[in-house]
């Protein structure tokens, strides 16, 4: 799991944050800098888009299953959220 605390924060704009890390899959010793940015812009009609950007995947093969897991992870967080602010 990725670290979580106000350091690891910044906040762009009114519309943005950006989440900040160093990451390593368990089969390498390295290190990558992970990146996850999200920005919320309201479309209208009570409607508001949310876009999330993860970067930060090391080339090596060690980061396949890492970056399948985060891609199937995400997928499923941000179904969850949309259902419970849809509810």
């Amino acid at each position: 799991a990725l670290p979580i605390s106000p350091k690891h924060f910044a906040q762009y704009s009114e519309r943005s944050v950006a989440y900040n890390c160093e990451g390593k899959p368990v089969d390498t010793g390295t290190t990558q800098k992970i990146a996850i940015d999200y920005y919320i812009e309201a479309i209208g009609d009570g409607i508001t888009r949310l876009r999330l950007v993860q970067s930060g995947f090391g080339p090596e093969a060690a980061w396949d299953d890492e970056y399948e897991a985060t891609k199937t992870g995400w997928a499923d967080f941000l179904k969850k959220l949309k259902e419970i602010l849809e509810n």
